[in-house]
C-alpha cells in the first residue's frame, strides 16, 4: 500500500469523528473507484474482470514496538489517497510486521443496494498464508455481493501466550483472533462505502480459517459482528489447549529470544523496536505446531467453540480425504497392516484391517487413504479427522435450532490425492492459474451458486441445484461430486460407529 501524502495522527481510539461512513445508502452505491471514503481516509482501488477490487486496506496499527503482542489499536488516518491496488504485506513476512491489513472486491458496476458481505478467513495451519491468496472473482460476480478477505498475525507474533504480556485479566495469547475481529469492526464501519450493508456479514474461511470462525462464535467479543458461518475443512469440534496449558508450553520462548528478568523486563524486551523478526518467527516454527494455535478459557474465548455452535445458521464442510495426502500404498496384507500400525498402534490395527479391508479398494493408497482420514490420532489433535468433522454437525444440531447445512467434498479429481484438505478451494475460488480440472467445471459452478444462495439468503437451494436438505442426521450431508450431488449417510460411509466402538475420543 502506498498513500499519496503524510499520514496525520487521528485523536482517540474509535477513528475519525465524522461519521458519515456508517450511513446506509438508500440505493446502489455510486462507486467511484478512485476515491472510495473510509473512516480513515480516501482509497483507490482498481477496476479488472467484472469487479473492483481494493487491496492492502489497513485496518488496524502496525502491532510493532509496544503494540507488539497487543490487542490491535487503530490505524492513524491519513491525508490524500491510499494507492489499494496492490496487496499488503503478508503476516508472513521477514521483514516487516506492519501487515494488518484487507481487501475489498466489489461486483462493478454496483446495480445492487446494501449487498450482503462475505468476510474469508484464510487457512495455513495459524502460521502461513494470506488474505491476497484468495480471488474471490468469480464468487463475486455470481453472487452480486462483496467478499472481503485479510491478513492476521500468524506464528509466534499471532500466538505467544505469555504471563509477562498478559493485561491481568487473561488477554494474551489470542493476537491473531483479535485481529480478525479487528477486521470485523472495520466491516461494520466502512463496508456501507462500497456497497455492502454491515448487518448482512457471513464470516467464514477454510481449514484454520473455519477453525477461527468457530472460535468467533464462542467469543464474547465477537457477537453480533457477523449473522452467518460459512466453515471449509475447520472441524468446529477442535478440542483446544486451555490458557493455562498453552502459558506452559510456551512459558521458555521468552529466554529463547533473549529476554529474562521480571515480568516488566521481559515485555519490554519482548516489544523492543528491534525484535529481530526471522529468528523470532524462526523459534516459535521450532514448537510443535499445534502450541501456536488459539487458546480457550481467556477472557477473549472463554469457552471450547463445540459448545457455542447455535447461535447463527451454519455452512460447514470436509473432503472425503481430509488426512489421506501422502500414505502408503501396502502391496499385500502384512504391508497394510505395518502401514496401519504406524498410525493407529498396535492394539486396534487388525480390528481396523477387519473394518477396512484391503482388497475392497482399487489400491492400498486407497484403503490407506480411507483409514487415515476418517480417524487419524497422529495429527496433534484426532478432530481433524472425517469423523469429528462428522461430530461437529451431531454437536451444532444439538446445540441451536439455526439451519445447518453440512457437506462432504468428494470429487476424486480435485487432486492427485483425491479429495483431501483445502483441494475444495479452487471450486468456490477459481482463477486462470488455479482452475478446477476441465472435468469438474459444472461442479464447481454448483459448489459457487451454493455457496452464494447461503451467502445471500442464509439457504443454499436455488434453481438448477440438486436440493440440500438442513441438517437433521448424518444421513443428511450433502456430497458435492460432478454428476452426483445428493445427500448420502456420511456417518456409515466413514464407519464412524466403528471407531466409536473402539473407545476413542470423537
Amino acid at each position: 500500500m502506498a498513500l499519496a501524502a503524510t499520514a496525520a495522527l487521528v485523536t482517540g481510539c474509535g477513528g475519525s469523528d465524522d461519521d458519515s461512513t456508517s450511513a446506509t445508502p438508500a440505493g446502489p452505491v455510486a462507486l467511484n473507484v478512485n476515491a472510495v471514503a473510509t473512516d480513515k481516509g480516501l482509497v483507490k482501488g482498481a477496476v479488472t474482470q467484472g469487479v473492483a477490487q481494493f487491496k492492502g486496506i489497513p485496518y488496524a496499527a502496525a502491532p510493532t514496538g509496544d503494540l507488539r503482542w497487543r490487542a490491535p489499536q487503530p490505524r492513524a488516518a491519513w491525508t490524500g489517497t491510499l494507492d489499494a491496488t496492490v496487496a499488503g504485506e503478508p503476516c508472513t513476512s521477514n521483514t516487516t510486521e506492519d501487515c494488518l491489513s484487507l481487501n475489498v472486491t466489489v461486483p462493478y458496476p454496483v446495480t445492487r443496494a446494501n449487498m450482503p458481505v462475505f468476510v474469508f478467513v484464510h487457512g495455513g495451519g495459524f502460521s502461513q498464508g494470506s488474505g491476497a491468496g484468495t480471488d474471490p472473482t468469480e464468487l463475486v460476480k455470481t453472487g452480486n455481493f462483496v467478499v472481503v478477505t485479510l491478513n492476521y498475525r500468524l506464528g509466534i507474533f499471532g500466538y505467544l501466550a505469555n504471563f509477562a504480556l498478559d493485561s491481568g485479566n487473561g488477554d494474551t495469547g489470542n493476537y491473531g483472533l483479535m485481529d480478525q475481529r479487528a477486521a470485523l469492526r472495520w466491516v461494520q464501519t466502512n463496508i456501507n462505502q462500497f456497497g455492502g450493508d454491515p448487518a448482512k456479514v457471513t464470516l467464514g474461511g477454510n481449514s484454520a480459517g473455519g477453525m477461527s470462525t468457530c472460535n468467533h462464535l464462542a467469543s464474547p467479543a465477537s457477537q453480533g459482528l457477523f449473522k452467518q458461518a460459512l466453515v471449509m475443512s475447520g472441524p468446529c469440534a477442535f478440542n483446544w489447549d486451555s490458557l493455562t496449558q498453552k502459558l506452559a508450553a510456551e512459558a521458555a520462548l521468552p529466554a529463547q529470544l533473549g529476554c529474562t528478568g521480571t515480568p516488566t523486563q521481559v515485555a519490554a524486551c519482548l516489544r523492543a523496536p528491534a525484535l529481530p523478526i526471522a529468528s523470532t518467527r524462526a523459534a516459535g516454527a521450532a514448537l510443535p505446531r499445534s502450541v501456536l494455535f488459539p487458546s480457550v478459557g481467556g477472557v477473549d474465548v472463554p469457552v471450547q467453540p463445540r459448545t457455542a455452535l447455535g447461535k447463527v445458521p451454519m455452512l460447514i464442510g470436509y473432503n472425503t480425504f481430509e488426512t489421506g495426502a501422502g500414505v502408503a500404498n501396502p502391496a499385500n496384507d502384512a504391508e497394510y497392516l505395518t502401514a496401519i500400525t504406524a498410525i493407529h498402534g498396535s492394539t486396534n490395527a487388525a480390528a481396523i484391517a477387519g473394518a477396512y479391508p484391503r482388497t475392497s479398494y482399487p489400491t492400498g493408497t486407497d484403503a490407506m487413504k480411507a483409514v487415515a482420514s476418517d480417524f487419524n490420532p497422529t495429527l496433534g489433535s484426532p478432530q481433524i479427522s472425517v469423523c469429528n468433522n462428522i461430530r461437529t454437525f451431531e454437536l451444532r444440531q444439538t446445540a441451536g435450532t439455526a439451519p445447518l447445512y453440512a457437506y462432504e467434498f468428494a470429487d476424486p479429481a480435485s487432486s492427485p490425492n483425491g479429495a483431501t484438505h483445502t483441494a475444495e478451494l479452487k471450486y468456490v475460488f477459481p482463477t486462470a492459474t488455479t482452475p478446477p480440472p476441465a472435468a469438474s467445471t459444472t461442479l464447481s459452478t454448483e459448489m459457487i451458486g451454493y455457496w452464494a444462495n447461503f451467502i445471500n439468503t442464509g439457504n443454499p437451494n436455488g434453481a438448477g441445484l440438486a436440493t440440500w436438505p438442513a441438517y437433521t442426521s448424518a444421513a443428511s450431508v450433502l456430497k458435492l461430486l460432478p454428476g452426483a450431488t445428493a445427500p448420502f449417510d456420511a456417518d456409515a460411509a466413514h464407519k464412524c460407529a466403528f471407531w466409536k466402538s473402539l473407545g476413542l475420543a470423537l
